[in-house]
C-alpha cells in the first residue's frame, strides 16, 4: 500500500489531534494499558489497514508480534508513529544529526573493548580502534587462575541453586557442561545474564512469584538474511539502497554503506561487492501473544536452508532482474540467521502492571537469596546497550550484598 503525501499529512494531523494525551505523569502508565493497535484504531481513529502497514513494521523494530498484542507503551519506546509529538513522518525532524554507528562485526565490537579492557593480554597488540576490533584473539588467556576475571568458553550452565536453607543462604552452586563432562563451581553471589526463557528454566530453586512472572515473558522470532553480491548495480539503476515490498519472501532489504575501520575501509561502490540484508518478520495478528511467537517459530524452523534459497532467488530476481540483476552471475553467497527468541514482546500491562499488580518485570529484577537477573528483556528492548545497562543495576545490587 504506497502512501501519498497527502494521506502521511492526514496521519500527522490525527497524531497532532491527540497531543493532549502525551501530557502528564501518568502518560506511561495510560499507553502501557493499551495495545498498539488500541491506540491507533480506537484512539486515534485510524483505518485497520493502518495497524496492517505498521505490522511488520514494528515487528523489525524489535517488536517481533502484531500491533494487535503489543504494548503502546514498547511502541513509544520504539518510535512508532503516534505515541509522542513526533512524528515518523516529518522528515525535518531530526533526532540528533549523529546518524546511525555500528561496528564490523556487529555487537563483537563493543565486547571485544570490554575483553580487553578486562584481559589486556586476550587480543593482541595496543588499543588501538582498529587493533582491538581486528587483531587476533588468544583464546588460552582468557581462562586463567590470575587474571581478575575469567571467561569459560563452550561452558553451557545447566542448573543454578543455592547452597543452604532460605534463611541461611552462603553459596550459590552452578553447574554447567564443557568437553564432554559435566562440572560445578561455587559463587558467593550470581548475575543471570541470559536469555530469560533460559534462566527461568536452569534456576531450580526459584520462587514461584519469579517464575510466573518469567511466565509473562513472551517472544517472537526474526529471520535476516545476509546476501553477499558481486555488484550491486540492479540498486543503483534504481536510485534505492533500502526498500520494502508487500508479497513474497520477506518485507525489507538493506545495504549499508561500508564503515570506517582505518585502512580496512572498503569502497561504497556499485560495482564492488557488498552484502544485502533481509528482513523477514513473522507476524500473526488475531492471535494471542504467547501463540504469535509460537507460530513464528514453526515457520521459522520449518523450512530447509535449500526452501529459503530458493524463496531468497525467486524474490531478487523478481525485483531486480529488469535492472540487470542475475541470481547466478551476482549472488555470492547466503547466510541464514534464524532467531527463535529474537525480540521480547512486551504486552499491555509490562512496564506498570495490570490489575492492580505489578509489572512481571519489576517483580523479576529483585531476584532471590544471592541470585539476581540482568538481561535486555528486562527493559523491554534487546539491544547490547540495554542488557548491559540491565547488568550493571544487577551486579550493583550483588556487591551490597558481599
Amino acid at each position: 500500500m504506497p502512501w501519498s503525501a497527502e494521506y502521511k499529512a492526514d496521519l500527522n494531523k490525527a497524531f497532532d489531534d491527540k497531543k493532549e494525551y502525551y501530557e502528564g505523569d501518568d502518560v506511561g502508565a495510560w499507553l502501557d494499558s493499551m495495545s498498539y493497535k488500541y491506540l491507533l484504531e480506537e484512539v486515534m481513529g485510524l483505518s485497520p489497514k493502518v495497524t496492517e502497514y505498521f505490522d511488520p513494521i514494528l515487528a523489525i523494530s524489535m517488536g517481533a508480534v502484531g500491533c494487535d498484542v503489543y504494548s503502546a507503551y514498547a511502541a513509544k519506546n520504539l518510535d512508532m508513529p503516534g505515541t509522542s509529538s513526533r512524528y515518523a513522518y516529518d522528515k525535518s525532524i531530526d533526532d540528533d544529526g549523529l546518524g546511525a554507528y555500528s561496528y564490523p562485526g556487529g555487537n563483537s565490537g563493543s565486547f571485544r573493548h570490554i575483553v580487553k579492557y578486562l584481559i589486556p593480554n586476550a587480543i593482541s597488540e595496543g588499543r588501538g580502534f582498529e587493533e582491538i576490533l581486528n587483531n587476533p584473539i588468544n583464546f588460552s588467556e582468557l581462562d586463567k587462575p590470575e587474571n581478575p576475571i575469567s571467561i569459560r568458553l563452550n561452558s553451557t550452565a545447566i542448573d543454578v541453586r543455592h547452597e543452604g536453607t532460605p534463611e541461611d543462604y552462603e553459596f550459590v552452586n552452578v553447574t554447567y557442561y564443557v568437553d564432554g563432562k559435566v562440572k560445578k563451581v561455587k559463587a558467593k553471589t550470581v548475575m543471570m545474564g541470559i536469555g530469560g526463557w533460559i534462566a527461568k528454566n536452569i534456576s531450580h530453586d526459584m520462587p514461584v512469584p519469579i517464575k510466573e512472572a518469567y511466565n509473562e515473558f513472551h517472544h517472537g522470532p526474526m529471520l535476516v538474511v545476509n546476501i553477499a553480491v558481486r555488484n550491486w548495480r540492479f540498486l543503483d539503476k534504481l536510485g534505492i539502497s533500502t526498500g520494502r515490498w508487500f508479497k513474497g519472501m520477506g518485507n525489507f532489504f538493506s545495504i549499508r554503506r561500508p564503515m570506517d575501520t582505518g585502512d580496512a575501509a572498503q569502497p561504497f561502490d556499485p560495482d564492488k561487492p557488498i552484502v544485502m540484508t533481509y528482513y523477514a518478520p513473522f507476524v500473526n495478528s488475531g492471535h494471542p501473544i504467547k501463540e504469535q511467537g509460537k507460530m513464528g517459530r514453526y515457520e521459522l524452523l520449518s523450512k530447509s536452508y535449500a526452501e529459503y534459497e530458493n524463496e531468497i532467488i525467486e524474490q531478487m530476481t523478481d525485483m531486480f532482474s529488469d535492472y540487470g540483476f542475475d541470481a547466478e552471475r551476482d549472488v555470492a553467497g547466503i547466510i541464514l540467521n534464524r532467531w527463535g527468541h529474537a525480540y521480547v514482546a512486551p504486552q499491555p500491562g509490562f512496564f506498570f502492571g495490570k490489575d492492580g499488580k505489578p509489572a512481571p518485570r519489576d517483580i523479576v529484577k529483585q531476584g532471590y537469596g544471592r541470585i539476581q537477573f540482568g538481561h535486555s528483556e528486562l527493559s523491554g528492548y534487546m539491544s547490547h546497550t540495554t542488557a548491559l545497562n540491565e547488568e550493571s543495576m544487577a551486579a550493583k545490587k550483588l556487591l551490597d550484598q558481599l
